[in-house]
């Protein structure tokens, strides 16, 4: 059954049985296996077409995976395949068989690890990323991935966050040379961790591969101003002395890895208590983020502050209004990795996306809009951030905010918003922003006509935003 009976071949195929979960119990299905290429290729036989996902044809980039035995199910002869978005777990026939498995995954994972520089491989690398970014099992949807060009980048942007103090090993178990991030505590894992994180769900940790996923700018700079080293002494601050027997080692089992990682960013359990009231803890952490002090304000929430905290004395204005209305993008983007209340509104009815349209900061605009900031909101006034746009003559503003509203029409769902050019149709004015890390002169971009009598979005794009006539309205400070 066993084409090849090889230990250390890195082609092997053959019959295993997959673990699936259900709703009420679990079942196992047999699939043909193929290594092939550092791939872990599986195909179901007349696959429905209207199957599910794990149904056809489906690969795992070995490049990323490891493999053990694993003791803790209901059958014998099963081993894992542990990937940063899943465990795979496999039965194998017999002892024999699960071993060869074994020994094969390891060595394909370890030849596709040590032959990156070869065209071929870099091939079939390409088409796994191409692979996981269509199967949304492997993948959440809104990672976007690399592609050739950008090799050079992950290399040079590893180095960037292994420079970091503490972040040469794994902030869980200590293992060298990680390469998986959880972006919104700011720090690096190993593989095998980031699988256990990466099982909380994004509302807890939120997982990225510093190598194969594509990085904005102000995620990295979060990264960089953290680390391993700065957010351990938070969460791991006030361990009892029952559970220092428990810290990880890189070879701890998953189950060990589980209890951890829970104790630790779930329940807290390690988080230095804190003695401040309620209001005290929630205005120490609004005036971290003002002073951009990021450790303090990840220390203060890990406290129990609350992210969406509304200042009476400063106008009920929240973190990320005052983040946007600072053209602190760095800020935002902290704040917004903690799942943050972007439609929060002030004592005036704005929301932050008011706040980035009055500024003309547009990178601002499109990080809102991107978080599902709404922008049909209305002040107490009973303005838009669009009205708010128009009103200050902030030529890019409005350009976003158009563009944007015509997407969001033509597109029956919104979870498809995005896809049909807007990032493209938007680039240049992103770039703008980039080039000017301050911002100050963003304000400054007005039109010499009045946008309020120009022609509203839904009538005149056609792949472009505005016509001939009022084509001057895309131009930028000259």
């Amino acid at each position: 059954m066993i084409a090849d009976q090889s230990l250390t071949s890195t082609h092997k195929s053959g019959y295993l049985f997959e673990r699936r979960h259900g709703r009420v119990y679990q079942s196992w299905v047999r699939k043909y296996f193929t290594i092939l290429n550092g791939e872990l290729i599986s195909t179901t036989r007349n696959p429905k077409p209207s199957s599910k996902e794990e149904d056809g044809v489906a690969s795992i980039n070995l490049r990323v995976c490891s493999v053990r035995i694993s003791d803790h199910h209901d059958r014998r002869f099963c081993f894992e395949v542990i990937s940063p978005n899943r465990v795979l777990v496999l039965q194998a026939e017999n002892e024999q068989q699960m071993e060869e498995w074994i020994s094969s995954i390891r060595t394909a994972s370890h030849a596709a690890l040590n032959s990156s520089s070869n065209d071929e491989n870099k091939r079939f690398s390409q088409q796994s990323l191409y692979n996981r970014r269509v199967n949304s099992e492997w993948m959440p949807p809104d990672i976007e991935l690399t592609g050739p060009d950008d090799m050079e980048s992950s290399s040079d942007r590893l180095k960037k966050i292994r420079a970091v103090m503490g972040n040469d090993l794994c902030a869980e178990c200590h293992a060298k040379d990680p390469e998986w991030a959880c972006t919104n505590f700011g720090i690096v894992v190993c593989i095998e961790c980031s699988g256990i994180h990466r099982s909380l769900g994004v509302q807890v940790s939120k997982v990225r591969s510093v190598m194969l996923d594509k990085w904005e700018p102000n995620a990295l700079e979060v990264m960089l101003r953290l680390g391993n080293t700065v957010v351990n002494h938070i969460y791991e601050a006030a361990v009892p002395k029952h559970m220092e027997t428990f810290r990880l080692q890189p070879d701890s089992q998953r189950r060990d890895r589980d209890v951890w990682i829970v104790e630790k960013y779930v329940k807290k359990t390690f988080v230095a208590p804190c003695s401040l009231s309620q209001e005290s803890l929630n205005k120490e952490f609004w005036n971290a983020v003002v002073e951009g002090k990021l450790d303090i304000a990840l220390k203060r929430l890990a406290q129990g502050a609350d992210v969406n905290y509304r200042n009476p004395d400063d106008q009920l204005r929240t973190a990320l209004h005052k983040g946007v209305n600072m053209n602190e993008q760095i800020i935002v983007e902290f704040l917004l990795q903690r799942l943050c209340n972007a439609d929060q509104q002030d004592a005036h009815g704005q929301t932050a996306l008011h706040y980035a349209a009055a500024k003309n900061n547009v990178r601002l605009v499109l990080t809102l809009l991107k978080r599902h900031a709404k922008a049909d909101i209305q002040d107490h006034s009973d303005k838009t951030a669009l009205d708010i746009a128009l009103e200050k003559q902030n030529v890019q503003s409005v350009t976003a905010l158009r563009l944007f509203a015509f997407d969001k029409q033509h597109n029956a769902s919104p979870s498809s918003s995005f896809d049909f050019g807007f990032r493209e149709a938007m680039s240049s004015f992103s770039n703008v922003s980039m080039d000017r890390p301050n911002n100050n002169n963003l304000g400054q971009s007005h039109s010499a006509v009045d946008l309020r009598k120009t022609e509203t979005a839904e009538t005149k794009l056609n792949g472009v935003l505005l016509d001939d006539q009022n084509s001057s309205l895309l131009s930028v400070d000259k």
